[in-house]
């Protein structure tokens, strides 16, 4: 019989699992603010963590019991936090957290949500005679003088232990560690540096949306079409252009107009030109499309090897798209995909076009299953307004007209930098984040 996964989860704690940064307004409480040059130097990234901690807490004094008290006050729980541990837990998943805050508050607070059996790992105030203070890093990098708790350290000291490592945090501190884990959650700084260095990455606002991911199981995979499994932006404004030189319409207007081509072509068309050309510029372009589509349309990388290892899983698949329902049907089985879908459902056939979700509950029906068991795997905001208003899981890939940052403003459930990442996630999502009952070391 085959092991179950071991899977742990490490979560950052200030600004993740506390809603703010306790650390910081502690210090700036008891300093009475005045560390602004200190905080300028590590914000501006001249000094780590550890140093701008060593430098401030020259200037503090005091007692514990005022700096818990204090602490209480300034500290908000996750109200989901306690659920979400308690979910792992009873799977056979670890929890830790590792903090480059202070196990001072960390303790305290752990103790009154009532949580029991999270180890956590973080730099200590040590409460010395007459009021003087003192920092401990016992789990600070040698070989990195930045962090005061070297969390990317951390997670390659379990990576022998665990078959997969998750990680939650929101951060600077957190950056390296989300290179090291299997999954990462991230928010506010820690998501946005994701979108930017092309890390795979779940977004949340709180550990309800986490919970919510770790109860999903994938069971379905619906597609965008164009800028998600084709580059067909070609031969879309080769017609465009010649519908325009029919009609008499300036080409210049088709200037920066890329991102059109994710909505309906009526749609598209009545941006551009009169209301009384609409139909007529459809019929032109349409005409022109059906004959030349073939040149220039390419399957963008990936898609092949990610069709077919997800067929391979048996997960149903299918195509939603704002394209003319026939035509697409065509163009994927030209280019050898269609194959691959179920369901194949385009514009003009009974459906509202996205952003309206009836396409992809429609599809759902078909499928014969809930939304809430599928994704939505797009490359617009568009794609994810979608997929959210249906129920559906979504996944943002920057292949198509948006960037990765245009995309992530959107907050897809996951972003993937490319079709290919999202192989190990689709993986992980079938099986569920406990990969079967899994085993806490």
């Amino acid at each position: 019989m085959t092991n179950p996964l071991r899977t742990l989860v490490i979560c950052d704690f200030d600004g993740t699992v506390s809603k703010k940064d306790v650390g910081y307004n502690l210090l700036s409480h008891f300093s009475g603010g005045r560390w602004d040059e200190i905080d300028q130097d590590f914000v501006a990234g001249r000094i780590g963590s550890r140093e701008a901690y060593q430098r401030m807490i020259t200037r503090l004094q005091g007692i514990e019991a005022d700096y818990q008290r204090v602490a209480r006050e300034l500290g908000e729980m996750d109200p989901d936090f306690a659920a979400f541990v308690q979910f792992c837990q009873e799977r056979g998943m670890a929890v830790k957290i590792a903090s480059d805050g202070f196990g001072l508050y960390i303790r305290l607070f752990l103790e009154e949500l009532g949580i029991r059996g999270v180890e956590y790992f973080a730099n200590e105030i040590c409460f010395g005679p007459g009021g003087k203070m003192t920092a401990d890093f016992p789990f600070a990098s040698a070989d990195c003088p930045d962090c005061g708790c070297c969390k990317q350290e951390l997670v390659r000291g379990y990576r022998d232990r665990f078959d997969r490592i998750v990680y939650i945090g929101d951060g600077i501190s957190d950056r390296c560690a989300a290179l090291e884990a299997d999954l990462v959650f991230a928010k506010r700084s820690l998501y946005h540096h994701c979108l930017a260095q092309g890390l795979r990455a779940f977004s949340f606002r709180g550990f309800s949306d986490i919970l919510q991911v770790f109860q999903f199981r994938l069971r379905g995979v619906i597609f965008d079409l164009d800028g998600t499994l084709i580059d067909s932006f070609e031969p879309i404004f080769r017609s465009f252009r010649h519908a325009f030189q029919i009609l008499g319409y300036d080409l210049q207007l088709l200037e920066g107009k890329r991102n059109v081509v994710g909505s309906t072509l009526e749609e598209s068309l009545s941006q551009l030109v009169d209301p009384k050309d609409v139909s007529r510029a459809v019929q032109i372009f349409r005409e022109h499309y059906r004959r030349t589509f073939a040149e220039g349309t390419r399957i963008l990388p990936g898609v092949e090897e990610t069709l077919e290892t997800l067929a391979g899983l048996e997960l149903q698949l299918a195509v939603a798209t704002n394209k003319n329902g026939p035509l697409s049907r065509e163009i994927l089985e030209h280019l050898g995909l269609k194959k691959y879908f179920r369901e194949i459902v385009g514009a003009g056939e009974g459906f509202a076009s996205k952003p309206a979700p009836e396409i992809l509950t429609g599809i759902a029906g078909r499928l014969g299953l809930p939304p809430g068991e599928l994704v939505y795997l797009g490359d617009s905001p568009l794609d994810i307004s979608a997929g959210r208003a249906a129920g559906m899981k979504t996944v943002g890939v920057p292949t198509g007209y948006y960037s990765a940052l245009e995309l992530g403003e959107e907050k897809p459930t996951l972003f993937c930098p490319s079709l290919r990442e999202f192989i190990p996630a689709a993986r992980i999502l079938q099986d569920g984040m406990a990969g079967g009952k899994g085993q806490s070391a």
